[in-house]
């Protein structure tokens, strides 16, 4: 009894091993109401850097995938990433960016062109 349960914890808790967890950001915070323009700027070009650094780790993740399968065989189905990770990051910074946008235009800054 005791190796069955061991071995369906094993293959529920495998399958977690295989991407990193999703962090995405939040859309506001309690600080909101205190951001300058200034911060409202810099805000949205270090969010504006992440997007291709997660398209990069998006397109690794299919060449990562197939290494696991080769190096472990169909074991490896247990590592493999589904990119759901990047997608719900890429689409957290985009909300945030649109409501940084909103702050910025209602207190009237003027927001550089991103890059």
């Amino acid at each position: 009894m005791g190796k069955i349960v061991a071995t369906l914890l094993i293959l529920f808790l495998l399958p977690a091993c295989g991407a990193r967890q999703a962090q995405p950001q939040a859309e506001s915070t309690g600080l909101d109401n205190r951001l300058s323009c200034e911060h409202i700027q810099g805000e949205l070009a270090a969010n504006q850097a992440r997007l291709p650094e997660l398209a990069q780790e998006s397109e690794r993740r299919g060449a990562d995938n197939a290494g696991m399968l080769l190096l472990m065989g169909l074991g490896g189905l247990a590592f493999m990433d589904n990119g759901d990770t990047q997608r719900s990051e890429s689409a957290a910074l985009e909300r945030r960016n649109a409501r940084l946008r909103e702050m910025a235009a209602a207190r009237n800054c003027t927001l550089a062109a991103p890059v």
